[in-house]
């Protein structure tokens, strides 16, 4: 696997906002998320499931899930975030869904190592798959449509081929290209094609709060042609400007 394309499917950040805050990611995300939660509330609606979270819990929402989220606190809001791509999918038609997870015996010891150092490392990435091996033994299972097993799949690769034909990426999923556009209609309520800039703009967030990096730098690495494009897609896939975001995700 390319190194760049591997470090690059990590970001660790530590979330801080002001007394509340709303997130609408009914679109699905393309990244798992692993979270530990340390002070405030967060309340999560799913298509088929909601969970409350509270200081001290462990939480995972899964990619592709769609999802609304709601913060609040009576100071600062702060979670730990855990965003990647790679999670060893579970034997059959299953996968596991958005959930709160029991902490182990070690799930403490292990968080606290990989939040002193959310630089993205050998290290840092070794401490975050002891994280998640160690909470996997408790977390649970559900069935998993088809559908959304094919969008996931499918998003994994144009995450990692960003010349991608549909042709190409109904071949790697396995079906033909008008069950490819069924499935993505049904789950994401869109066709592939739109996928694209979505998943950069998913990227460009990552890279917005987890690096300090300029804006122009962001999206020439993107592949965008200019800052300016970049920024206009920006505002109509998140309603805010790189700098807003960047600003309200470092209170």
């Amino acid at each position: 696997m390319n190194e760049i394309i591997f470090a690059q499917s990590f970001s660790f950040n530590q979330c801080r906002i002001n007394h509340s805050s709303h997130t609408d990611a009914r679109a699905g995300k393309h990244a798992h998320y692993l979270a530990y939660m340390r002070t405030g509330f967060g309340h999560l609606a799913g298509e088929d499931r909601i969970i409350d979270v509270k200081p001290g819990d462990f939480f995972y929402i899964p990619s592709a899930c769609p999802y609304q989220s709601w913060w609040r606190g009576e100071d600062i809001v702060i979670w730990d975030s855990y965003a990647f791509q790679y999670f060893p999918k579970p034997d059959g038609d299953i996968y596991y869904p958005m959930q709160i997870i029991p902490p182990t015996d070690d799930a403490h010891e292990i968080l606290e190592k990989l939040s002193a150092n959310m630089h993205i490392s050998v290290s840092s990435i070794g401490l975050f798959y002891q994280l998640l091996g160690s909470l996997q033994k408790n977390m649970v299972i559900a069935p998993e449509s088809r559908k959304h097993a094919i969008v996931s799949s499918a998003e994994n690769y144009m995450y990692q081929h960003t010349g991608f034909l549909a042709a190409d990426v109904a071949r790697h999923c396995g079906v033909s290209e008008s069950g490819l556009y069924a499935a993505f209609r049904e789950v994401r309520g869109y066709p592939p094609s739109q996928a694209k800039h979505r998943l950069k703009i998913e990227r460009a967030i990552q890279l917005l709060t987890s690096t300090d990096l300029p804006i122009e730098s962001i999206s020439e690495q993107l592949g965008f042609s200019s800052s300016i494009y970049f920024r206009k897609i920006f505002s109509e896939q998140t309603g805010k400007t790189p700098r807003e975001i960047r600003k309200e995700r470092r209170l």
